[in-house]
Order: structure tokens, then sequence, then C-alpha cells
């Protein structure tokens, strides 16, 4: 793929000519798309795009902290910053406690680095708009955070968000995101969550966390006014799983595949939480049972949780942690029986560097943040 869109870059005429000095960033993702080609000067154009929208939003500022719990219903151990620019973290905790964290890299520079030296990463992770896709390990063993770069093999360059990492009822990892294709995007309100419905939501298996195959829409959403976003999908204990997406106009939906990867693609959620979360998580308790931990829709800062036995009828929720500025939430069980919460934060040196405007409540999008400048 990078030697067919570097040769495309050089010398096809489908890309002979630049687009025009007007041109947005989604002009250059659809050109991307549809003709798998972009000319030098587009790359110019899109730095320049890139700084333009850094001092116009603070998605680039946005930092990942954690906190723990002895029992997932109150965070207060010591807050710790993870990761700088990026976005919606989620984690899960394998059986060597080694936390696992998806989340959108939010760099600064990553778009415009990958279009000069290695476009084959928008068929990899996505890379359009503020997304694409960030892997990393903290083993907890007080080494570095271990960057990884996955393979997505996709069929197309998407602006790739929310995504969600999970492990299967068979031990392998699971991915699943929502995306959209450049074509898709809106051009006067950005932000995935404003594309046309229905929104795709996305899932793929590996035994690896560095190669997955060609991830599969498993719903595809005209639910409500905006068709959601924020996926979390709930293994439960027979194998079966949960597709939650949230929020839906109010509260949080449920998809079920009764064995984990048949889903019927088009139809409506197939239950209702009843759950005001605007970024939902679900996980399994150790002493059974299950929780869906969530951001309460239209309160930034506070974040709870719903109690349930089979993942589908859930308890009035109550509030785990209150933390001023945060957005965003994954909760985690590692062996020992500690929970863990990441949520975001802003990074107000960020802003103030870039001179962004601070994105404030009481709207929030599906990353944590309200409709953004177009692209």
């Amino acid at each position: 793929m990078l030697i067919i869109l570097l040769s495309c870059l050089h010398t096809s005429p489908k890309c002979s000519e630049p687009l025009t000095d007007d041109a947005s960033m989604i002009d250059i993702f659809v050109r991307l798309e549809n003709e798998q080609c972009v000319h030098p000067n587009d790359i110019d154009t899109l730095n320049q795009r890139m700084k333009e929208y850094h001092t116009q939003t603070t998605l680039h500022c946005d930092q990942v902290y954690r906190r723990s719990s002895a029992d997932g219903l109150l965070f207060n151990g010591k807050e710790e910053l993870v990761l700088n620019a990026a976005s919606v973290a989620d984690v899960v905790i394998d059986k060597e406690g080694q936390h696992i964290i998806a989340y959108n890299d939010t760099s600064t520079d990553t778009l415009v680095n990958a279009l000069s030296k290695n476009p084959e990463a928008f068929w990899e992770r996505g890379l359009i708009g503020f997304g694409g896709l960030g892997l990393a390990i903290d083993s907890m063993n007080g080494t570095p955070v271990t960057y990884l770069q996955p393979n997505l093999h996709l069929n197309e360059p998407l602006e790739l968000v929310d995504p969600d990492i999970g492990i299967t009822a068979d031990g392998q990892y699971r991915i699943s995101f929502f995306a959209v294709q450049p074509t898709k995007m809106n051009r006067t309100q950005h932000g995935p969550m404003a594309s046309e419905k229905p929104h795709h939501f996305y899932r793929t298996t590996s035994t690896t966390l560095t190669d997955f195959p060609t991830p599969e829409i498993i719903v595809s959403s005209s639910e409500g006014s905006n068709g959601g976003a924020d996926p979390a999908i709930l293994t439960r204990n027979d194998g079966s799983e949960i597709l939650f997406v949230g929020p839906l106009d109010h509260t949080t939906m449920g998809w079920v595949s009764q064995d984990g990867n048949t889903w019927t693609t088009t139809s409506p959620p197939t239950f209702d939480t009843k759950q005001r979360f605007a970024t939902p998580d679900a996980v399994p308790d150790p002493n059974g049972g299950y929780r869906l931990y969530g951001m309460t829709n239209g309160r930034p800062g506070t974040f709870e949780v719903a109690l349930s036995d089979d993942g589908i009828h859930y308890s009035k929720s109550r509030v785990v942690l209150q933390e001023r500025g945060a957005f965003n939430i994954s909760v985690g069980v590692d062996p020992a029986n500690t929970w863990w919460a990441y949520y975001n934060k802003t990074d107000m040196n960020c802003v103030k560097k870039w001179g962004a405007n601070k994105i404030l409540p009481p709207s929030f999008a599906p990353n944590g943040h309200p409709s953004n400048p177009p692209l």
C-alpha cells in the first residue's frame, strides 16, 4: 500500500494538480479516500489547516489520568497521569496485571507526519481528523509505558474514534470503535457524532495486539436523533456479547450477540439500559454480575456505576468519582481485585501554548467535547 500511495503521490494523473487554496481538511481526506493519493502541496495545506484547528479546540490537549479503588464503588486512590495527547482511553487488564490502553491519538503532528512519511498508516490506524487508534501497555512494574502501532488492515481511511478494548471469552484481544468515512463527514459541524446516519460500529479480534484482521461492521445505528457513539462491548459468562452505545439522545442502548460473533447489523437496540451515560464502559465483576460505568450525561466530572446480574437489567446508578474538569471514563479490575478508573482531563498549559478556546459543558459530544469547528 505504501509503495502505491507514494507512487500515486508523485506520478498519478489523479493527483497531478493540488486542490484549490481554500481546500478544507475534508477535501484532502476525501481525495485520499477516492483516489488513494495526495498532491505534495495538499500536505502543506493540511499542515496549515491543522495549525488553525489547534487554536480552535482543545482535543490535542487531552490527557489521561487514573485512580484506583478497593471495590470499584469509590475511586479514592492517588491520581496518576498516564498519557498525554490522548483522548477517550479504554482499558482492559490481563491475567498478568498489565493495563492495555486503547485511545485516540491526538498528537498535533500525527496527521501531517503520516501523510508525508507513512501514508500507509491511514489504512492501519485511521488517522482522519482527530482520531486514529493509539495502543499502549503499562506493565505496572515501574517501567515506562510501551507504545504499539497496531495494523487494523482497514479497507479505507477512516475517522476512527472512541476505541474500546477487551478480551473475548476464548482469550483473544478485541477492539471495537466508531468510525466515519471521509465522504460521510459533516462539512459544517466537526465531529463524528455530526456525520450522517447510520453510524457504523466495528469489531475485530486477534491473538496479538499488533496485527488485526480487517474490522467488520457489527451495528449500523440510526437510533435516536444522532445514531450514537462511544461503543463498549461486554463479554458475558456464557460467551455472548453486548454492544453498548451512548448517548442515544438521553440513555445508553444495548445490542446483543448470543455467540459473540453474529450480529444483526441493521436491527434496532435489543434493550435500553435506562442509564444516562454519555461514555459507557461495561465490566464483568470478578465476584459475580456486571457493571456499567459512565460519565453522567451533561455533567462532566461526575462518574457513576449501575450494577446488573445479567448485563441487561441495571440498578439505580451511584456516583463513584467526582473530579472537577474530568470527562470520559473506562474501568478495569486487576488480578488482585483492585479496580482502576481511567479518565480525561485537559492540559491547561497546552491550551495556553496554542491559544485554544477551552471547551466547556453543557453540550458534550461522544469524545467528551461539544461540537467543534468545521473541518
